[in-house]
């Protein structure tokens, strides 16, 4: 009714001229209302906008209040005039806020042309550094699994298999070999070509279900621990029965371990094992293999223990030496090793933290003394003057408690045992709520602070909480956000180019992908892992700013600290400084630019863009086996782009005015 009210008063005519009420009922359902530049002359484009939302024909597409007219007029913000009149705004005043956000369709063309060709450039980049592009992946998990039951028939291991679990290795012994006695820029070309490469596959059968007692942990700026995750070492190979292969990636055994029985009347003597078997499986020539002296351990019970040197049949110039072991005239044990295995030196050889990595994390411990004393101070005064914005952070700890619980989900492996499995989600539910309480308290304690001092760091993200999807600058931050995301991606594999660049040795990428490749579950983990970290990583980057500019009273000092800060975290763990180092200075700087240029929306965009295409393998490969992985986050992140472009324009024209009149 207001949106027929100013179209008759601006142009002093009705917006539909009938003859009778059904020939107007018809016009209302059937005609598109004219502008007001199709009836008037000098009509301010912001007047018309706002004049044909009132009269969409869907009332969910029509401002929620005259509050939002208001703002939405040309010079009607009532969010200034209440920042000029020193009061705090409430949340709805700052979703109302005049501010549009509607891009012009020429810089929205560019931003999806920039976010779209910066897909393809991660992707085609990828194919030059990262592992599983690198070295040869012809065989998917499910191709190998029955491999590994294969291979286990073949050995006769007669143990019934009632649980199994896999993934892939990455074999880090031979590409820190290749680390460090190859310096030239071709040395990653050895992945193709030299065994056993550089990934395995294991598989490991249980005669019993299979649980995990303890959680993985993590770094804190990596995400939650890891909670009901088998994996190869837990639970440890204990139960009788217990088998495990370990392949190349093209299917040919490099270990096998089997736990020998508690009790075996069978009082001997018993024969020499067969060790013919395992050498076919391993594709290995018994005539190129001579007798050695065992120098390893075994991890199970064994009698007998073997070992030998020699040559792979198609490798002459790589040595190897095997070590095998039997219990009671049957094989339990062998491994196939690489001149890069070297016994260990003892407890003084074991890794340490790098000195970036130990700062970093001295840094986060003690910051979060203050921040966690200043959280709750904040959340109570907040509450007892009521200015927290409540229901806004009930949906927010709502939304972080199922995104992290489904995501937990997603990555555990379940099991039928019924206390583990009721143990299990218990830890997964209590996870959820902790994260939940967590974002409730930044939220609590931030947000009214924020809505005073930067309020525009808080305009889409109101506007996104309130249900506003098709809103121009939900779009435009939503935009902004992936292209920045995708943007510290690209920096991260330039910087792994980078030294082939000055005629150095390539590093290596996205070692962090095996989880991915491993089955499509876990892709899912990440996807909802990364919308649930980046609301997380936003909000307590915008609380820390709020605190370090109340200590220093200045703006720009508080951002640098903030900088500084996540400029330390990211280089944690570095391992090349001349590269890393300009890289975590991109990472912090863009992540602080969307923060305070485009708000809360726009960085946990980017960090969620970010976190998902670093997991992610990417190809543009029809034929590799995981090319379905890559074209659905592909395919997501380009649908998300055109999607955002197309809202941002507020619902102009896709190709300008000027255009569409020629």
């Amino acid at each position: 009714a207001l949106g027929l009210v100013l179209h008759e008063m601006l142009t002093g005519r009705r917006v539909f001229e009938a003859k009778s009420l059904t020939e107007l009922r018809a016009l209302h359902a059937e005609t598109k209302p004219p502008s007001l530049s199709s009836s008037a002359t000098d009509v301010d484009p912001a007047l018309d906008r706002v004049v044909l939302r009132c009269l969409e024909r869907d009332p969910k597409d029509r401002p929620a209040s005259a509050g939002v007219v208001l703002a939405s007029l040309p010079g009607g913000d009532p969010l200034q005039a209440a920042l000029l009149a020193g009061e705090t705004p409430s949340p709805e005043m700052v979703a109302a806020a005049g501010r549009v956000g509607d891009l012009r369709p020429g810089v929205a063309w560019l931003a999806l042309a920039a976010g779209l060709l910066g897909l393809l450039a991660i992707t085609a980049l990828t194919g030059r550094g990262a592992l599983y592009r690198l070295a040869p992946l012809p065989n998917s998990p499910e191709v190998l699994v029955a491999r590994a039951k294969e291979v286990l028939a073949r050995i006769g291991h007669r143990g019934d298999a009632t649980d199994g679990v896999s993934g892939f290795l990455v074999n880090s012994a031979f590409l820190d070999d290749i680390e460090r006695t190859d310096l030239s820029p071709a040395r990653w070309d050895k992945l193709r070509t030299t065994r056993p490469g550089a990934f395995s596959f294991y598989y490991r059968q249980s005669p019993r279900p299979m649980f995990s007692n303890s959680w993985i942990p993590n770094l804190p700026w990596l995400g939650p621990p890891e909670l009901g995750r088998i994996t190869r070492g837990d639970p440890p190979l204990d139960v009788p029965g217990m088998a495990e292969v370990v392949l190349d990636a093209q299917g040919r055994l490099t270990s096998f371990t089997a736990v020998s029985p508690l009790f075996d009347p069978d009082a001997g003597p018993w024969p020499d094992a067969d060790w013919t078997v395992l050498f076919a499986e391993a594709g290995l020539d018994p005539k190129l293999l001579t007798a050695s002296t065992p120098h390893w351990g075994t991890p199970v019970d064994s009698d007998r223990k073997s070992a030998w040197d020699g040559i792979y049949p198609d490798q002459p110039g790589v040595p190897l030496h095997i070590e095998a072991a039997a219990y009671h005239g049957r094989p339990v044990f062998m491994k196939v090793q690489g001149p890069w295995v070297r016994p260990p030196l003892g407890p003084a050889s074991s890794d340490r933290d790098p000195p970036s990595l130990v700062i970093a994390l001295v840094l986060v411990f003690l910051s979060l003394i203050p921040i966690v004393g200043a959280l709750v101070v904040l959340v109570r005064r907040n509450i007892r003057m009521g200015r927290g914005d409540r229901r806004g952070a009930f949906r927010l700890a709502l939304f972080t408690f199922g995104t992290l619980t489904l995501a937990q989900c997603f990555r555990a492996d379940h099991t039928s045992v019924g206390s583990m499995e009721y143990a299990l989600l218990l830890h997964i539910v209590s996870q959820g709520c902790y994260a939940a309480l967590v974002v409730w308290s930044f939220y609590m304690a931030g947000e009214p602070a924020m809505r005073r001092r930067w309020p525009h760091t808080l305009i889409s993200w109101n506007r996104l909480m309130g249900g506003r999807f098709r809103d121009p600058l939900v779009a435009r931050d939503v935009l902004a956000g992936v292209i920045f995301g995708l943007g510290v991606a690209l920096t991260m594999r330039l910087g792994i180019e980078a030294p082939a660049w000055f005629g150095g040795a390539p590093s290596l990428g996205e070692v962090t992908v095996l989880s991915t490749l491993n089955s499509p579950r876990h892709l899912m983990y990440f996807l909802l892992l990364g919308a649930c970290m980046g609301v997380v990583y936003s909000l307590s980057l915008l609380f820390q700013l709020y605190l370090l500019h109340a200590l220093v009273r200045r703006v720009w000092l508080a951002q640098a600290l903030l900088f500084s800060f996540v400029f330390m975290v990211t280089l944690a763990s570095t391992d090349d400084p001349l590269v890393d180092v300009p890289v975590s200075a991109i990472f912090a700087g863009l992540v602080l630019f969307a923060l305070t240029r485009f708000g809360l929306l726009c960085s946990t965009l980017l960090l969620f863009t970010f976190l998902v295409i670093v997991r992610a393998p990417l190809t543009l490969d029809w034929s590799a086996w995981y090319a379905g992985r890559s074209f659905a986050v592909l395919g997501f992140f380009a649908a998300l782009l055109v999607a955002a472009a197309y809202t941002s324009l507020g619902g102009k024209p896709l190709f300008g005015k000027a255009l569409l009149d020629d």
